[in-house]
């Protein structure tokens, strides 16, 4: 029996009522486009019965991970990345907002591109993205795509939407060093990468927005500071390092 060509990781946080629907969709696509897989779902800390909802699931390629608290998407996305076989590894968030045929995108990209490229990151400014969300997002979106440009000077339009499939070897070498387990666990990642010398090929996503969260005053300074507080941590660390931690 042949290795399976990509892992996929589903972080996931309350997700009782959603989780079935979305797994099966997942499973069509990737079945659909003939791509050999396994699904990890990452429950991010009790609540609800999502893991158990995936354990009825009669499928050999799936897998569940219960996290004993909720540590937040980072440390999910790290629990159901370590100790992959596949050669290429990848996450998307749970509800599926995002059509998993990004996920293909992604990994035939990867397959047509030299070696120094080790990821596919699905942009929701990519020219053939298919995304429409209120105004109000897209101008907050933009202020915080610039300030991410300025802080961690990264050759990415969109470093934050919640798809990205990688080349497993240089993502195992990255892994060990992340701290972060919240939102900017894509922007740490991505700047070590960065720094060791990979590169990154940006993919088209569609999105359908459910508007299921908001923005308020708070939230909006606790992303501003932890985004600074990241730069700040990875200035204090020489790029150097980073390039010589993987050779």
């Amino acid at each position: 029996m042949t290795s399976p060509d990509l892992t996929v990781v589903l972080p996931a946080y309350m997700e009782e009522k959603h989780i079935l629907q979305s797994i099966t969709r997942l499973i069509d696509c990737l079945d659909g486009h003939l791509i050999t897989f396994l699904i990890r779902v990452v429950v991010d800390g009790p609540g609800d019965r999502t893991a158990d909802v995936v354990q009825e699931v009669n499928d050999p390629r799936l897998s569940v991970i219960q996290l004993e608290n909720n540590f937040g998407k980072g440390r999910a996305v790290r629990e159901g990345l370590a100790n992959c076989t596949t050669e290429f590894v990848s996450y998307i968030d749970a509800d599926l907002d995002l059509h998993p045929a990004g996920l293909v995108s992604g990994f035939r990209a990867l397959l047509n591109s030299p070696a120094e490229v080790c990821a596919a990151i699905g942009s929701k400014v990519h020219p053939d993205s298919d995304v429409f969300y209120p105004l109000s997002r897209r101008i907050l979106s933009k202020i915080y795509k610039a300030l991410v440009r300025i802080l961690f000077s990264l050759d990415l339009n969109d470093t934050q939407t919640g798809m990205k499939v990688f080349r497993r070897a240089p993502l195992e070498d990255v892994l060990p060093r992340l701290e972060r387990s919240g939102f900017e666990f894509d922007l740490e990642l991505l700047t070590r990468l960065a720094r060791s010398g990979h590169q990154f090929i940006e993919v088209p996503v569609t999105l359908d927005y459910r508007f299921s969260s908001t923005v308020n005053l708070r939230s909006g300074l606790k992303t501003l500071l932890d985004t600074v507080g990241l730069a700040i941590q990875l200035r204090r660390t020489p790029a150097s390092i980073d390039r010589n931690e993987y050779r």
